[in-house]
């Protein structure tokens, strides 16, 4: 019998300062916020879910072909956002500046995952990172919060490398473990960047 996972591949990202005094205020709003912990951060380009052991090498294999393609780059964290909505958030999140390369990269990396029996999403690419989930009826103070910073920059990361992550989830939250780190090696001229 084929053991199955639940997996997905990211862009990790180190805190910066700005993003760590952020998800420092989001620690100490009461209630139903729950901010991610700086180490999980990361840009999800594929959640596959359920994945058989037999699927992971052939996963490892696309992710390394689409690497090949991307560049490198410094990328801006910025803007807070919230799903489904800022009246109703489940998820806060931050955006990237500029978008058009993570999601060129989802964009390939969707359709070479979908010649291996990975479906699409029904919804479009929006690169953004969690940094707090909301189980209940939201405080005004997280609105507040997100009005406030709605705009605001949160420093610079390095797009520079993928990981395929396998998630354990549990009562005290998800549990990473890396399957594969690959770092980009595509030509900056082969990249168009908007």
């Amino acid at each position: 019998m084929s053991r199955t996972i639940r997996s997905f591949l990211a862009i990790p990202i180190e805190p910066t300062e700005q993003l760590g005094r952020f998800l420092g205020s989001l620690r100490k709003i009461q209630g139903t916020v729950r901010a991610n912990r700086p180490e999980m951060l990361h840009f999800t380009i594929a959640f596959l879910g359920e994945t058989k052991d037999h699927q992971i090498s052939a996963v490892c294999e696309v992710m390394n072909e689409v690497i090949q393609e991307t560049q490198e780059q410094q990328l801006t964290l910025q803007g807070v956002g919230a799903f489904p909505n800022r009246r109703r958030p489940r998820v806060v999140w931050i955006g990237c500046h500029p978008q058009q390369p993570m999601i060129s990269l989802a964009e390939r990396l969707t359709d070479a995952l979908e010649t291996i029996g990975f479906p699409r999403e029904g919804r479009r690419f929006t690169p953004h990172l969690t940094v707090a989930r909301v189980n209940g009826k939201p405080p005004e103070s997280l609105m507040e919060l997100i009005d406030t910073h709605r705009d605001q920059e949160f420093g610079k990361f390095l797009f520079d490398r993928m990981v395929y992550y396998q998630s354990e989830l549990s009562r005290s939250g998800s549990k990473y473990t890396i399957l594969q780190e690959s770092v980009f090696s595509g030509d900056p001229d082969d990249e168009e960047i908007r």
